[in-house]
């Protein structure tokens, strides 16, 4: 399936291995998400992006719940924010498992260029924020 990635993509990205996108799961800001949510660093500018490196021009998602879950549990950033879950038309883009030390189950979601998919999710969970009177050190 031919996709029209954004014109600044590197050569050879999506990477080799990635197929049509299907379920996904992405920590968002706020719900319901925006098509910003679902920009690249690249696209965004984000500090340490690089427009050169294949990886930077997608987001980064889960393809399961349990890996989302595996996500919150060991970054504060992902317990603080929504998650949200679509099953995207396989002609919305790529996904690829790009793992990583802490996230063996971690994803790439390569977006064909100017879709936005935000009215397709979800909320999966809540933000799991303090609640007055917990303990900041956690349960005794």
């Amino acid at each position: 399936m031919p996709y029209a990635y954004h014109p600044d993509f590197p050569q050879n990205c999506p990477l080799d291995g990635a197929t049509p996108v299907g379920t996904i799961y992405r920590a968002v800001e706020s719900f319901p998400p925006t098509q910003e949510d679902f920009l690249s660093g690249a696209e965004l500018g984000t500090p340490g992006a690089k427009r050169t490196i294949c990886k930077h021009w997608g987001c980064s998602v889960w393809e399961t719940m349990e890996a989302a879950e595996h996500g919150r549990k060991i970054y504060d950033r992902f317990r603080n924010s929504y998650i949200v879950v679509a099953t995207l038309d396989a002609a919305a883009g790529e996904v690829l498992t790009t793992p990583s030390r802490n996230q063996p189950q971690h994803a790439t979601f390569w977006k064909v260029h100017g879709l936005d998919v935000s009215g397709a999710f979800d909320l999966a969970l809540e933000p799991d924020l303090p609640q007055p009177g917990d303990d900041p050190l956690g349960p005794s």
